[in-house]
């Protein structure tokens, strides 16, 4: 395990595990084969951050252009990029989440505040905003009106722009299936995309 802090002028590559001890700032991109781990510390690159396993930082994340880890993101803070966001597990941010592109997960989305995009939001489990006060909400699509949807399996919070959809992800199109929404009113229909 590689242990660092500081700034760095170009480039990051490692192999294997990082821990930071300080908060990083890396001027171009930051490429980890294994976790990143900055428990109290915050992580900055120009350009993008890739780590294998995970990225987790006690304060925040932020890339000029993406966010990419084969498992899990996590900030005690918020996590920013200037294009997309994609984690195969989960994505959770004690503050907010802001993507100029899109935002996926293969598991679940949690922010204590607000969640933002210029494009779509796929996450296949729930999204969840915690510190509800009527401005925090989830805003998909705000760059190009094609891309304004929200695909989830529960919304735990209120859209303030985008299209939602409820889609129970692994079933088969064509299937009928019925549908819980937040409000505990049941729909029924057929699913037509995954």
């Amino acid at each position: 395990m590689k242990k660092l802090e500081g700034k760095i002028s170009k480039e990051l590559k490692i192999e294997g595990d990082l821990e930071l001890i300080g908060d990083l700032e890396v001027k171009k991109w930051i490429d980890v084969s294994g976790t990143i781990n900055c428990a109290g510390y915050s992580i900055k690159a120009g350009d993008s951050i890739k780590a294998g396993d995970s990225i987790k930082a006690g304060g925040y994340i932020k890339a000029g252009y993406s966010i990419n880890a084969g498992d899990s993101i996590k900030a005690g803070d918020s996590i920013k990029a200037g294009d997309s966001i994609k984690a195969g597990g989960y994505i959770k941010a004690g503050g907010y989440i802001d993507a100029g592109g899109s935002i996926k997960a293969g598991g679940y989305m949690e922010a204590e505040q607000m969640i933002r995009t210029d494009m779509q939001i796929e996450i296949k489990g729930e999204i969840t905003i915690n510190n509800y006060d009527g401005n925090n909400r989830i805003f998909a699509g705000l760059y190009d009106k094609r891309y304004s949807y929200i695909k989830c399996t529960k919304l735990n919070g209120e859209v303030g722009y985008g299209k939602l959809r409820i889609i129970p992800w692994g079933e088969e199109k064509g299937k009928r299936v019925r549908i819980k929404l937040d409000n505990n009113q049941e729909v029924e229909g057929t699913i037509i995309e995954d």
